[in-house]
This record gives structure tokens, sequence and C-alpha cells, in this order.
């Protein structure tokens, strides 16, 4: 249950940090100011309620006969909760890709995109998506295709197996990614590590989009009004 409630949380908590970033960049001058508890809990509530409805509407289909494979959770998913899981998981990911695509296209259309910290910034967004889509989209349309398509037993076992590597890959690799392309991911890391380091002391302009980066984005927002 725990493992279930956990990989649609990590699913629904990818279109959260798209929208995070979707805002930084869209409301620069409200997003730095407005409180963090509040903000938080309201962005997170949504991705939270998801996880548990799904998860607890999976449990009502149990199915006690079925041989679950440990490496890809979903496929206890039964039945109708199982449709349900590859539709809304295929709508997050429609979701996720025009978030992100539209905070790519709001900074180049900046006064500042030519700047090598907007370039950054879009190239770490560009980055991302494309991970994404080769992992955990690719995992959802395989999962689809299985529900959908007369496959053999052992076709639908191979690609079970291989989307769960793919699972893995996603849930693995994004720390690697900001790790390498946002200062204010190391410095943060850093702090908590309580490690000194370079980081800690050089600018935001790194990869992550958030309250940081939202300092700069005001100066976007300005200068695009002038």
């Amino acid at each position: 249950m725990y493992g279930l409630c956990a990989q649609n949380l990590q699913s629904a908590l990818g279109l959260t940090i798209g929208l995070d970033r979707f805002l930084a960049v869209y409301y620069p001058v409200r997003y730095i100011i407005w409180s963090n508890i509040p903000y938080l809990v309201a962005l997170l509530f949504p991705s939270a309620a998801y996880a548990v409805a799904l998860t607890a509407y999976g449990y009502s289909q149990t199915d006690e006969t079925k041989i679950v494979g440990y490496c890809f959770p979903p496929t206890a998913f039964n039945g109708p909760s199982l449709t349900a899981w590859i539709d809304s998981n295929g709508a997050i990911v429609i979701l996720v890709i025009i978030v992100y695509s539209a905070t790519a296209i709001q900074l180049r259309r900046s006064h500042h995109s030519s700047t090598e910290s907007i370039k950054r910034v879009i190239g770490s967004l560009q980055l991302i998506v494309g991970v994404y889509c080769a992992s955990w989209a690719l995992t959802i349309l395989a999962n689809s295709l299985v529900q959908n398509i007369a496959f053999s037993i052992d076709t639908k076992n191979w690609i079970l197996m291989f989307t769960g590597w793919l699972v893995v890959i996603n849930s693995s690799c994004n720390f690697f990614i900001y790790a390498w392309r946002s200062t204010d991911f190391r410095a943060a890391f850093a702090k908590l590590l309580r490690i000194r380091s370079k980081a800690t002391i050089v600018p935001a302009g790194g990869a992550t989009v958030h309250r940081s980066f939202a300092t700069q984005g005001r100066t976007v927002s300005v200068s695009n009004h002038k």
C-alpha cells in the first residue's frame, strides 16, 4: 500500500514541481511575496489527495490471486483501478509537458533570454522533460499498450520488466540532474550536510526555478513591461 501511494505521489509531484516553476516565471513579483506555508499546502495538497484517493481505489479492487512484480508496484492495480491509474497518469504526463514547455517559451520571450543564466535554465528544463518523456511517459505508454492490445503473456511480462527499469531511472535521475545543473540545489544540499563549498556562496542562477530565480524573473517581467 505505502509503495503504491508513494509511487502515485511521485507521479503527481512531477506536475506540482512544473507548476511551481511555471508560477515563478509567469508571476515573479507575486511569487516571492507569497507566504511559504500556505503556498506549499495549496500546491502539495492536490498531489497528496490524488495519491491517497487512487491508492484507496486500487485497494478496493484488490485481487489476492494476482502476482505483482516488486520492481513496479502499480501492477498491483486491477480492473477499473488499473484503467484509472493509466488514464490519470497519461493526463499528468501531457500536463507536465505542456507546463514545462510553456515555462521555456516564456523564458525565451524575455529580453534576458540571451543571458547565460536563462540559457542554463532553459537547457535544464529541456533536459528534465527529455528524461521524463524517455522514462515515465514511455512507461505509461507501454502500460497503456499492454492494457489495450492482446500481447502474449511472455511479451507482456517483458514489457512490464522493461518499464520497471524505466521507473527506477525516472525516480533516481532527478537528483543528479539538479546537482549538475543547479548551483542553488548544490548549495542547499551542501548546507543540509553542513559542507562548506563554493556552491554555498555562488549567486542563484542555476537550473531550478524557485524563489531565488523568481528575483531574476521579476527583473525580466519589469523589463518586458517597459
